[in-house]
């Protein structure tokens, strides 16, 4: 599902400001697998979900999701293949649009763009369903400006 096979990146590379951020590093993580990664500030564990989500190029090594080379591919294009939330729960979301805005842009975000409405009916059906389940009372707030909810809220909506 996810293999990173010697991931190298260096920043600042041949000045007196240069850090090795990753440096040979291999994870191969199979469906249901579960990880936590751990360590202090500067040990790379942003840089290395920056190489995951393509926000990042590595310098060295080659990225795979589900069997595919993402390695060069950018971040945007990545997005079909692994999703992201923020630990920033202002990022992620669009604040001065409505729940069900987001979740439309959200839904939609692999789909051909054509002129149509973002949320119809059946759209507005299956976000209230799917909020329901998160336990947040947040389906019956689908016209709220997302701006206005709480950070685990926004977390939440995010995922």
């Amino acid at each position: 599902m996810l293999k990173l096979d010697g991931i190298n990146k260096i920043f600042n590379e041949g000045t007196p400001d240069e850090k090795v951020a990753l440096e040979n590093i291999h994870l191969h993580l199979k469906p249901g697998d579960f990880v936590t990664v751990i360590g202090s500030n500067g040990a790379g564990k942003s840089t290395m979900m920056n190489m995951i989500s393509g926000a990042l190029m590595p310098d060295l090594g080659k990225v795979w999701i589900d069997g595919n080379d993402v390695t060069s591919l950018p971040e945007y294009q990545r997005s079909r293949y692994i999703g992201r939330v923020f630990q920033d729960p202002m990022a992620g979301t669009a604040p001065s649009m409505t729940i069900e805005e987001n979740l439309a842009l959200a839904y939609s975000r692999n789909a051909k763009r054509t002129l149509r409405l973002g949320v119809n009916r059946n759209r507005r059906d299956f976000f209230r369903t799917s909020l329901e389940k998160l336990g947040l009372n947040l389906e019956n707030r689908l016209n709220a400006k997302v701006g206005l909810l709480s950070g685990g809220e926004r977390q939440a909506l995010s995922l």
